[in-house]
């Protein structure tokens, strides 16, 4: 048992908050707020199309592809697919007719996670004693997760496994793995990065330069100094996918799925994405892509768990040509996100969650929020990278902060699942969801809320 010096430093990540506080009503004028989607309008192609090939034409596709001038950058062989870079538009279209492939799709990097909006000044705390066992009730901010309490993990750590055994995977900006509530948590031979085109120094390392990768990942898992988590035995995969300015490919992604299931992750935990509208051509490909990635995952074993996005949109209201992706697409478990207003009522829908039971989100859990008449701790708290470059204030390796958003509402449920498999024994994916989902509990109409308020204590008991 020792003491030490940590300092708490306080932000809040807001993206695309909604203008209404109506907390169980879908905001006005949704189709108006969707006509021009920031993923949509800040898109940027790569010159990198991702070439899937048909079973057994491997080489054909190759020849096809060196025929039109392009080069094999990647290859997941999983599900058949090639990264490949100059085609050009002419090169597109020729290779699009080519029987050796089955389809083709130009690649874009885009705005694939929520930046901060809401800073606030830091300040310094002492530490407190190090967490016995799976029992961390006595970490040094635990009295200000009221999101622990809310979705019941603290009731589940003594009676549960606590995700041991269990690998969580986080496709985000990287992790941190020296924070004080991460050393250890991290897997020592389950950290890389799937960028394939560099844009940062730190595209090369899966360390954390932003936070949100760092953020996310010890809520799903501590060691229970500075803060609680809900699996306090699990171990975290980290993959990175997105820039140390929240941008990445959708291409990389998959990339990162891929990996993460060849890993033999439990569950994958995607706090990232934005919405695409499909009935253009050029996104309706690159879901379908995407879709793949989520489909070999599944077919794995693993769990996929994402964000259900941040635009405070009743998307089971707006046109069906819009989604968000990854969230809305099949076989993912789609979570939106609660919160408090000066710490009551801690089962409203938060401003900012997208929402919609019927085609939007499979359940909600706590994410955190910040509105008139709230107070700071309404918000999440959680672990800050001390490589963060992307804050206007620096982090140290004892550094956490206050945010919120649906990507930190993921990540609850992304812990449960390893908390329920490690205490039930290996379930097929759609069991692990329909456990986590059935034992939810009701705080409103499924319409808006979908199966529930995550239960982590009730789910490790569902039948």
């Amino acid at each position: 048992m020792y003491m030490l010096k940590t300092s708490l430093v306080v932000a809040g990540a807001l993206a695309l908050v909604a203008c209404s506080t109506d907390r169980a009503a879908a905001p006005e004028s949704q189709d108006s707020d969707l006509a021009h989607p920031d993923i949509v309008t800040a898109s940027q192609p790569t010159g990198i199309h991702l070439v899937r090939y048909t079973g057994g034409a491997e080489s054909k596709a190759r020849a096809a592809i060196a025929a039109r001038g392009g080069k094999v950058l990647r290859q997941l062989p999983e599900i058949g697919v090639l990264y490949v870079s100059g085609l050009g538009d002419a090169g597109f279209r020729a290779l699009s007719s080519s029987a050796a492939i089955k389809s083709i799709a130009a690649d874009y990097v885009a705005p694939l996670r929520p930046a901060p909006l809401r800073l606030m000044a830091g300040s310094r705390a002492r530490g407190g004693p190090r967490a016995q066992g799976t029992d961390q009730s006595s970490a040094q901010f635990y009295p200000f997760q009221w999101n622990m309490r809310s979705a019941a993990a603290n009731t589940a750590w003594v009676p549960s496994g606590g995700g041991a055994g269990e690998l969580v995977c986080v496709l985000d900006t990287g992790i941190d793995p020296g924070h004080l509530d991460l050393s250890g948590r991290v897997a020592a031979n389950r950290q890389a990065t799937v960028i394939l085109n560099p844009r940062f120094p730190s595209d090369v390392t899966p360390l954390d330069y932003d936070f949100h990768g760092t953020f996310v990942a010890s809520l799903i898992t501590s060691n229970g100094i500075g803060m609680a988590s809900v699996a306090p035995n699990a171990q975290i995969c980290a993959i990175k996918v997105l820039s140390q300015d929240g941008r990445g490919t959708f291409g990389d992604v998959v990339a990162g799925m891929v990996l993460a299931a060849n890993w033999n992750a439990h569950v994958i935990n995607l706090s990232l994405g934005g919405v695409l509208d499909v009935s253009e051509p050029r996104f309706a490909s690159i879901a379908a892509f995407v879709q793949q990635g989520v489909n070999y995952a599944l077919s794995r074993g693993s769990l996929v768990v994402a964000a259900a996005g941040n635009l405070g949109v009743n998307f089971d209201e707006v046109p069906k040509r819009f989604i968000n992706i990854p969230s809305m697409l099949s076989g993912v478990v789609s979570v939106g996100a609660t919160a408090p207003t000066n710490q009551q009522n801690f089962d409203q829908l938060a401003t900012y969650s997208n929402f919609g039971g019927i085609r939007t989100l499979d359940m909600v859990a706590p994410g955190g929020d910040l509105v008139a008449g709230g107070v700071t701790t309404d918000l999440m708290l959680a672990a800050c990278s001390q490589y963060a470059a992307s804050l206007p204030f620096a982090c140290g390796a004892t550094s956490y902060l206050f945010a919120s958003g649906t990507s930190f509402a993921s990540p609850m449920v992304a812990g449960a699942a390893a908390v329920v498999e490690s205490t039930k024994g290996a379930m097929t994916t759609a069991a692990l969801e329909a456990c986590l989902e059935s034992t939810a509990d009701k705080v409103g109409s499924k319409s808006i809320f979908g199966a529930g308020r995550l239960n982590v204590f009730k789910a490790i008991s569902c039948t």
